[in-house]
């Protein structure tokens, strides 16, 4: 049986020698945010997320809420590929993410591909809002399926919104949907050959000599 479970949340402090604190409710299970080895940024945490499963199955639903206080630095990541498994009853599984990065924060939030098995259906909304002199670096990334095992895009539906704002204004909104319903999904004009997708999204001040370089 499946059920939508409670958000995980996290919570990152401005310096290295306060509090540094994670909440979490199973099934979504992480290690508490842990301090950096390099010496700048003066405050710097790592955590990773994962589910307490092997994969989503029919009607999974998980959430992530984020608050990184004015000057942290995190990187929020995965342990592996988040595997959507075959849902042949239509029931969508699917994950929200929330998140907000204080005043001259830096979040690097770059999880490990949707790995998209054949007949699974999945939909995800991740929303970002910064504060002013605060910076992200996104990465949303997925694979058509195991393609070792002939099942390139021959899964139900798959689509991914990504929202970020700044100073009650919307910076970018990229959305991305594949759906046999709309056309060949294998079609050389949409999905094609290729066997692996990703956006890459930098904001603010901190990356902006690495958005240049691009």
């Amino acid at each position: 049986p499946t059920a939508t479970p409670p958000p995980a949340a996290a919570a990152l402090t401005p310096r290295l020698g306060q509090e540094k604190s994670a909440r979490l409710r199973y099934p979504s299970t992480a290690p508490p945010p842990s301090p950096s080895s390099a010496p700048p940024p003066p405050a710097a945490a790592a955590a990773g997320r994962h589910g307490g499963g092997g994969g989503l199955v029919a009607g999974d639903q998980t959430s992530l809420q984020l608050s990184l206080a004015p000057g942290t630095t995190a990187f929020v990541g995965t342990q592996a590929s988040t595997k959507v498994y075959r849902n042949p009853s239509g029931r969508p599984s699917g994950h929200a993410t929330d998140a907000h990065v204080g005043q001259d924060a830096f979040l690097a939030f770059t999880p490990d591909p949707t790995q998209l098995f054949a007949q699974s259906t999945y939909r995800q909304r991740q929303e970002f809002t910064l504060e002013p002199g605060a910076s992200l670096a996104l990465v949303d990334s997925f694979t058509p399926g195991r393609v070792a095992r002939g099942e390139a895009w021959s899964f139900h539906h798959f689509s991914s919104r990504n929202l970020i704002r700044a100073s009650g204004r919307t910076l970018c909104l990229d959305s991305l949907r594949f759906d046999p319903a709309e056309g060949p999904m294998a079609d050389p004009f949409r999905g094609g050959r290729h066997g692996y997708f990703s956006t890459l999204i930098l904001v603010g001040p901190r990356l902006r000599d690495a958005a240049q370089q691009l």
